[in-house]
């Protein structure tokens, strides 16, 4: 996000993303487009599913509003599925490649102290 002083006589410059606020000349943020489905229209849809959500105490309302902003923007055309696989990588590498020899050494003891206080 990019804000200049409102005494500026350049435009002031906000960019997000979701399109609701744009830039004037004497505000610091003014209104954006909400004329037509855009970017603005499907962020406030989801700003009140994710509002109306937990109000009704639905468990993980956060993680379900997400879910359906994405859904309710790819008709829109601001999400954009790009295909491909969500597989992880393989465990083979490092899986049981661990070394008991090195658990009671300085730098471990030092990792795992590093840890317990994080």
């Amino acid at each position: 996000m990019c804000l200049k002083a409102v005494t500026s006589k350049r435009p002031v410059s906000v960019s997000l993303s979701s399109g609701i606020t744009g830039s004037a000349m004497k505000q610091s943020v003014m209104m954006g487009s909400m004329s037509g489905p855009g970017p603005a229209m499907v962020a406030m849809v989801g700003l009140i599913i994710t509002i109306i959500l937990p109000c009704m105490q639905v468990k993980g309302s956060l993680l379900i509003g997400i879910i359906a902003t994405t859904i309710v923007g790819i008709p829109f055309g601001v999400t954009k599925y790009a295909g491909g696989s969500y597989l992880p990588p393989s465990l083979a590498p490092t899986f049981f490649k661990f070394e008991f020899a090195n658990i009671f050494t300085v730098d471990f003891l030092i990792v795992m102290f590093t840890f317990l206080f994080v």
